[in-house]
C-alpha cells in the first residue's frame, strides 16, 4: 500500500467506486435502479477500490465514499429531482 495525501486518497478512491458503479447502472438509470445497485455495494465497491493499490486505512472510508459516490451519481437519474 502507498501513502497518498488524504484527501487524493480519498478521491481516487470515490473514482473508483464511481466508476464501478458506472458500469453496473450504466449512464442512464433510474433513482430505483440506483437503489438496487446499492444493495450489493458493500462487496463491488471494496473490490474496486482495492484495484486502486488503495492508501492505508482505506476500509475505514469505505462506508463513506460508497455513500458518497452513490450521491453524485443519483443527480444523473432520470427521474431526479433536487
Amino acid at each position: 500500500m502507498r501513502e497518498a495525501p488524504r484527501s487524493e486518497a480519498w478521491l481516487e478512491e470515490l473514482e473508483a467506486v464511481t466508476a464501478a458503479l458506472r458500469r453496473r447502472v450504466g449512464q442512464s438509470f433510474t433513482l430505483a435502479e440506483l437503489a438496487d445497485a446499492y444493495a450489493s455495494a458493500e462487496v463491488w465497491s471494496r473490490e474496486a477500490v482495492e484495484e486502486t493499490e488503495p492508501a492505508s486505512g482505506w476500509p475505514r472510508r469505505l462506508s463513506t465514499v460508497t455513500d458518497a459516490a452513490f450521491h453524485l451519481y443519483s443527480r444523473g437519474a432520470v427521474d431526479y429531482e433536487p
